[in-house]
C-alpha cells in the first residue's frame, strides 16, 4: 500500500489595494502569487466585509480574480482558497 501525501495548501496572494473616488469602480482583484500545495487543484471563494465586520461570501465569487464594480464605502475584500481538505 502507498499513501501520498500533498503538501500543505499556499494560499498565494492577491494584491490591488486601491483608493478609488465615491461610487466608482474598483479595478480586479488578482493573484499576485498563485497557490501552491495541497492536490494542485484549487477553488475560491471572495469573501467581503466592511472595516472590522465580519466576513460573508460574495454569492458567484469563485474564479481566482474578481471584479466587485461600484463602491460607496471603504470595503476589504479576501480570497479562500480550499484545495484537498484545507481552506485557507
Amino acid at each position: 500500500i502507498t499513501v501520498t501525501v500533498y503538501p500543505d495548501l499556499n494560499p498565494g496572494s492577491i494584491g490591488n489595494t486601491q483608493t478609488i473616488c465615491y461610487a466608482s469602480n474598483a479595478a480586479a482583484f488578482s493573484s499576485v502569487a498563485n497557490p501552491s500545495g495541497g492536490n494542485g487543484s484549487y477553488a475560491y471563494q471572495w469573501q467581503v466585509r466592511s472595516p472590522g465586520g465580519s466576513w460573508s461570501d460574495l454569492s458567484g465569487a469563485t474564479t481566482a480574480t474578481y471584479q466587485h464594480g461600484v463602491l460607496y464605502s471603504t470595503t476589504e475584500f479576501r480570497r479562500m482558497v480550499s484545495s484537498c481538505g484545507q481552506t485557507k
